[in-house]
């Protein structure tokens, strides 16, 4: 008798289970489709939101829900469930797990399932699964440089080249962030493949003002990501010098990719532009104008920012031994000028990003632009010390509120009414039997790492 209820129990616990993850879902493919694919198009929402909306036990709504379940992002409510935003998303991770098991080495490889592999990948990054996200990681690149240029004879065919070709360039930019962790300076030569077709918006996608502003902002950020090609060192060369392992180039290929970084800048749309560029500083008035920008448009011009910084900062020598020098000079004083410049217009733009859209903050880029604005404030100059300052005080208020976002789990509403309409409300994300905060296992390890940093730079006292 005792086991029959025991039976039951587990019986009605599964279908519980079953229902919730379901529900679950829903919520994370719409929610990812408001948020994540505006910032990242891997997938065209408009055909893949209601697609995957009427298909939820498909690998890619399943890979999607735990992606939407493990990044820091709260736009979504969840309340009334018996599961946690953690168990549900752990489940969605199960499932794809034997969806693949089914699926991957039986069929020749498909341009989605190379998108669902790619998704698992930085869901188990986010999900602090290093070794299933490096094996889906390496699946994905491997299998999506075994895929030929689809001829696009039907509408269908379109639709699989243009994630063919999105995500090579997504899948190329992980392949190279893990291969930083090895060793071998030698080691990025695997993944200096390239296509020669950029990301294009399909003909719905053009329909839509937001989503033809999103691939525009997606398609400057992949040609960010392929700049180094254009060095005249070689490639591999070039992602050891921005590795870290490599202390020089050649003064040629700082030349050709300053080059091309301008040419690039000048490719994005103007309305999408924040600032004139690397070489004129920010007016106050450019907070205002942008104040009601889209959030994907904030976060490539911040990435376009903090490139030239992390270009310029391996140039110039320490700024207490630097001069001011104007012109087109390549040499370490010209460098200090545009990282003070690029350092003011990523600080102003994370001003407006926290306002904005919260959830797109990238904390490593912003603490590379603290760490270099305090390099910056010991200039002799008093105009970039000054600046430095100014800003140091600007980005140490917002990694407190970082912080506090991270401590309680809550962000402030977006406060543009144009967002509004496509994007869903911040609200909390809450157990309903306990009503406590759930926090993801990227905001534990995030407040961890900011309280430290705050602490070793003085913004907070340890």
């Amino acid at each position: 008798m005792a086991q029959e209820q025991t039976d039951l129990a587990m019986i009605k616990d599964s279908q519980r289970l079953r229902q919730e993850c379901h529900y679950f879902k829903l919520k994370m493919v719409q929610n990812y489709f408001s948020c994540i694919a505006l910032l990242v198009p891997l997938l065209p929402i408009p055909i893949y939101l209601p697609k995957l909306c009427n298909d939820l036990d498909s690998l890619l709504a399943t890979t999607i829900a735990y992606l939407a379940g493990s990044v820091p992002c709260t736009h979504v409510e969840l309340t009334g469930l018996s599961y946690t935003r953690k168990e549900l998303a752990n489940a969605c991770r199960l499932e794809a797990k034997r969806k693949f098991e089914e699926c991957l080495f039986e069929q020749d490889p498909a341009p989605e399932t190379c998108g669902a592999l790619l998704l698992m990948a930085v869901s188990s990054i986010y999900d602090f699964r290093g070794k299933e996200a490096r094996i889906y990681a390496s699946l994905c690149w491997n299998m999506i440089n075994q895929i030929d240029p689809i001829e696009p004879k039907t509408e269908q065919d379109e639709i699989q080249e243009q994630i063919r070709v999105r995500v090579f360039y997504l899948s190329r930019y992980v392949e190279y962030i893990f291969l930083q962790s090895k060793d071998d300076s030698h080691c990025h030569a695997h993944a200096t493949a390239h296509i020669d077709v950029s990301p294009k918006p399909l003909a719905s996608e053009l329909a839509h003002k937001t989503y033809r502003d999103s691939l525009s902002c997606f398609q400057f950020l992949t040609r960010i990501m392929a700049v180094s090609r254009y060095g005249s060192d070689h490639e591999a060369t070039m992602f050891s010098f921005f590795g870290g392992r490599l202390n020089t180039i050649s003064s040629e290929s700082i030349v050709n990719l300053e080059h091309v970084l301008l040419e690039i800048w000048k490719a994005l749309p103007s309305e999408l532009r924040i600032g004139r560029g690397p070489f004129e500083y920010m007016g106050p008035q450019v907070l205002d104008q942008y104040a009601c920008n889209k959030g994907f448009s904030l976060r490539v011009n911040a990435a376009y920012y903090v490139y030239w910084l992390s270009l310029q900062t391996k140039i110039m020598q320490r700024p207490s031994e630097s001069f001011p020098a104007y012109g087109y000079r390549m040499d370490a004083d010209r460098a200090l000028m545009i990282s003070s410049i690029c350092a003011d217009a990523a600080t102003k733009i994370y001003s407006v990003m926290e306002e904005v859209s919260p959830c797109m903050f990238e904390i490593r880029w912003l603490a590379t632009t603290m760490d270099i604005l305090r390099l910056l404030s010991e200039s002799p100059v008093p105009d970039i010390k000054s600046k430095a300052k100014e800003n140091i005080a600007v980005l140490s208020k917002i990694i407190r509120n970082q912080l506090e976002i991270v401590q309680h789990g809550v962000g402030r509403r977006n406060s543009c009414s144009s967002l509004e309409s496509e994007e869903s409300k911040w609200t909390q994300d809450t157990d309903a039997s306990s009503r406590t905060t759930y926090i993801t296992p990227i905001f534990t390890h995030m407040k961890g790492l900011l309280r430290d940093y705050m602490i070793d730079n003085d913004i907070i006292q340890g």
